[in-house]
C-alpha cells in the first residue's frame, strides 16, 4: 500500500502493546491535513517510531497526534518541504533526526 493510508491498518485494537513503528523504504509523500493513523486513535505506548526514507513531504499539528507517549523519531532522508505549526504537540521527544 502507498501513500499515508498504510498507516490506518495500525489499530490499537489489533496491536495493543505496540511500541515501535519503523515503516521506511516507501513513497508516502503529504502528511499534513489529519491524524496518520485515523481519527480519534491514539497509541498509547510507542516509544520509538523510524519513518526514514519514505519521501515524506509534508507534515503538520495533526500527523502525529496519535503517538503521545514518543521518545526517539527519526525523518531522516526525506523530502519535508512544508511542516506546519507544533508538528510534535503534544508529544515530547527526547530525540528527534531530520536530514
Amino acid at each position: 500500500m502507498q501513500g499515508s493510508g498504510m498507516f490506518l491498518t495500525m489499530r490499537p485494537e489489533a496491536y495493543p502493546d505496540l511500541d515501535t513503528i519503523a515503516v521506511t523504504g516507501n513513497s508516502i509523500g503529504d502528511l499534513a491535513g489529519s491524524n496518520i493513523f485515523g481519527r480519534n486513535v491514539t497509541h498509547r505506548f510507542v516509544s520509538l517510531v523510524n519513518l526514514s526514507d519514505n519521501a515524506i513531504s509534508a507534515i503538520d499539528s495533526y500527523t502525529f497526534r496519535a503517538l503521545p507517549a514518543v521518545e526517539y523519531f527519526y525523518l531522516h532522508d526525506n523530502a519535508i518541504k512544508r511542516i506546519g505549526a507544533d508538528p510534535f504537540r503534544p508529544v515530547f521527544f527526547f530525540q528527534i533526526e531530520f536530514s
